[in-house]
């Protein structure tokens, strides 16, 4: 029986992370431990259907169907690609890319 691809992606309620989170780079709760051990749905894009994460050390980009992107975490460099270079909490969408 032949299945759509698109019957495997997660839809929004299947999207779930874990991991290092000391610069809440999973999208979580600022209460939120520093390593999450168990799968968390990832709050943080309810209203958004996720098709691509890129993750560096401390920090993350999320690409969204609309074509909207949001990056979260360390920025000490300038790798969120936001002027502050504090952790943008909560995610933070790159108007450069709009």
């Amino acid at each position: 029986m032949d299945m759509d691809v698109d019957d495997h992606l997660p839809q929004l309620a299947d999207a779930f992370v874990f991991g290092d989170n000391d610069a809440r780079q999973l999208c979580c709760e600022d209460s939120s431990p520093d390593v999450i051990l168990s799968p968390r749905p990832l709050p943080a894009f309810s209203s958004a259907r996720i098709t691509g994460v890129a993750f560096g050390t401390s920090h993350a980009a999320w690409l969204c169907e609309d074509g909207a992107v949001f990056t979260v975490g360390d920025n000490n460099n300038g790798q969120c690609g936001v002027s502050s270079p504090h952790a943008p909490a909560p995610p933070q969408r790159l108007e450069a890319l709009a």
